[in-house]
């Protein structure tokens, strides 16, 4: 009040600076009664006069409306005018006119901010670290912002210590320290920092930067609670819930939750939901439950909208209903799920009525392909190369294809080797295409390696390059693939890039083991391999009714080598009685599934026995088939019954 009358009486001599001083008394009321307009015109005079601190607080009441009508146009022009007179505040006021409004202006905001950090505004060097890390008006630039946030640290601004500390943390535009994340936390958390507390307690949670301590943990993310962290109070939850370090209590989980959820920590009312679903630490309402569920989702939580479709699909705490689950599903990809849109190409894949309509499934795979998903991206080059739902279009298929690949997704991978390979939608390059199946390879995708063994085997690789594959194999075959279990005995069989040390015995003994692995598994190729192999060795009869069983098994799985390979047995006695009608069955069924050994062996018993033109004719129609698939002895039977005829 004192300084209220001697600013008067300096103002009442044209002091332009006792009428700013003047007019900030009556705006904010401090010492005498609030007078908004006295204050805008003692505010305007000053300015007139050409006192920078008037320009800048006038410009300030027309950027925020206050007492005046709120103007953009008559803000920007007071706060120039200040800033040309070195009032750096006012610099720092034109970044948030330009960062605000229905058309924000980035690049000029970012200028701006640039320059006040240069003149030393420690605020305005702090947000040009925000302006960096978002890249707003500037490149993404995380050295760039550790620098500013650096120096604004070092001026004392709280946001900035705890910032800084969070950049250590997460190794962001600095070396990864969490000892000076640590403590730049310690730093903002005296000065009462709700954030830093939090971090506090994460490092002490973990033991990182700092000894482990549980107790001294929870207390950090109790202060912070205390001071409005939703996050703290979400921790607290989870820690309860989880029994981590604490004796498990679902009740003290239920409370911490519903205080998050109270201070709009969406993931509070998430786990509140699942608490009041199962009756943990509170009574258990269902109605509850799938009502705090609904909420979430509603503020945009991806993660509650997957559980409600997942409720109303298994229907364990509230009615089943497929509609609902429907509806829900396509709401999480309408939030950007990628699972979600895989879930409904799913749908309509096996023709469920509540499917979207194709076009909006296909929409919406897309644009969660776009944010980043390599499985996503692998779904929809999926979609475009069957067009199943639409337009085929291979070229399009490739493009996802190479995206997903490139993310390190081995499906992709392994289909754009059979891209290149085939030339769909590109053109073949077929060294591109092992470059790409060996990348999947080594992710253990078995199709992948199947194919880079097979070109490399056509290729006629060296024994260096055939020993890099086995090893591929024999860890796929470690950890229990059967395909690849199957491989390796095919390579112990052909003596392909194993240990040239190995005996014949010893190559033979592995490749049994490892096909009897793969056959265990239901590999039917394995069975046939292994029966063949058991086969061959004519000291080993006694095992022979063993080869034919599992000429069974593969034959009843449906593989053609199995019904030939036990049609062979059955017409030669070999493990079981003699049984031309069986061994002919089973040779009719491979041929007719276009096993050629099954052709020509069917040929020749028909024409054994041949009695008429009929048979004789049947006989030669399977010869012909085999010998149009290469066969040279059935050409060569072709030819000579063509000759007797």
């Amino acid at each position: 009040a004192r300084a209220y009358d001697w600013f008067e009486k300096a103002a009442a001599q044209g002091n332009a600076t006792a009428k700013m001083c003047l007019a900030l008394l009556l705006l904010y009321g401090e010492g005498v009664a609030h007078d908004e307009v006295r204050a805008r015109a003692l505010l305007e005079e000053a300015a007139s006069a050409g006192q920078p601190a008037a320009m800048f607080h006038l410009g300030e009441m027309y950027r925020r409306g206050q007492g005046v009508a709120g103007s953009a146009s008559d803000a920007e022009t007071w706060l120039r005018r200040a800033a040309a007179r070195g009032h750096v505040k006012a610099l720092l006021s034109l970044v948030w006119l330009f960062t605000s409004g229905p058309e924000p202006e980035p690049n000029t905001a970012a200028a701006l901010c640039r320059q006040a950090a240069e003149l030393g505004d420690g605020e305005a060097q702090y947000e040009l670290a925000q302006f960096y890390l978002a890249g707003r008006g500037v490149p993404v630039d995380a050295v760039e912002a550790a620098r500013w946030m650096s120096k604004a640290a070092e001026q004392g601004v709280t946001a900035a210590l705890e910032r800084l500390g969070a950049l250590y943390a997460e190794g962001l535009g600095l070396p990864r320290d969490f000892e000076a994340a640590a403590d730049w936390f310690q730093r903002a958390a005296v000065r009462g920092d709700v954030n830093a507390l939090y971090h506090l307690g994460s490092l002490q949670l973990s033991g990182l930067g700092m000894p482990r301590d549980p107790r001294a943990a929870r207390a950090q993310y109790r202060k912070a609670a205390k001071l409005g962290s939703g996050a703290a109070c979400l921790q607290l939850g989870i820690l309860y819930a989880t029994g981590q370090d604490v004796t498990q209590n679902f009740a003290t989980a239920a409370s911490w939750y519903a205080q998050a959820a109270a201070r709009g920590v969406i993931a509070g009312r998430y786990n509140l939901a699942f608490l009041n679903l199962r009756g943990l630490g509170v009574p258990q309402d269902a109605k509850l439950g799938l009502k705090l569920l609904e909420e979430a989702a509603e503020a945009g939580m991806v993660q509650a909208a997957l559980a409600l479709h997942e409720q109303f699909s298994a229907g364990t705490y509230v009615p089943a209903d497929a509609e609902a689950a429907a509806r829900w599903l396509l709401r999480a990809a309408e939030m950007g799920s990628g699972d979600a849109a895989r879930m409904l190409v799913a749908m309509l894949d096996r023709g469920d009525p509540r499917a979207p309509p194709a076009e909006r499934v296909g929409e919406l795979l897309e644009r969660a392909a776009a944010q980043g998903d390599a499985a996503v991206q692998a779904a929809l080059a999926l979609w475009y190369l069957e067009g199943k739902h639409g337009e085929r279009d291979e070229a399009l298929a490739a493009r996802w294809f190479e995206r997903a690949a490139r993310g390190g997704n081995a499906f992709a991978q392994a289909r754009m080797g059979d891209v290149l390979a085939t030339g769909t939608g590109v053109k073949t390059d077929l060294a591109a295409a092992a470059v790409w199946y060996e990348r999947a390879a080594l992710q253990g995708h078995a199709g992948a390696t199947l194919a880079l063994t097979t070109m490399s085997l056509a290729a006629g690789s060296d024994s260096t390059d055939l020993a890099e594959l086995f090893k591929l194999w024999l860890a796929g075959a470690g950890q229990g693939d059967a395909l690849a279990q199957r491989m390796v005995g095919d390579f112990y069989l052909r003596n392909v890039g194993v240990d040239p040390s190995l005996s014949e015995a010893q190559r033979m003994a592995e490749a049994q083991r490892w096909l009897a692995a793969a056959a265990a598994q239901g590999n039917t190729a394995a069975m046939v391999m292994l029966g063949g192999l058991i086969l061959q060795n004519a000291g080993e009869s006694a095992r022979f009714p063993e080869a034919v069983e599992l000429f069974r098994r593969a034959a009843t799985q449906g593989s053609a080598d199995g019904e030939y390979n036990l049609g062979v047995c059955l017409r030669r006695g070999l493990g079981v009685a003699i049984d031309n009608q069986a061994a002919e069955q089973c040779y009719r069924s491979a041929a007719q599934r276009n096993n050629v050994s099954a052709q020509l062996a069917l040929g020749d018993l028909i024409a054994q026995s041949a009695k008429s033109d009929v048979e004789r004719l049947e006989a030669a129609r399977w010869y012909r088939l085999a010998a149009d698939q290469g066969n040279a002895p059935a050409r060569e039977r072709l030819q000579q019954m063509q000759g007797r005829a």
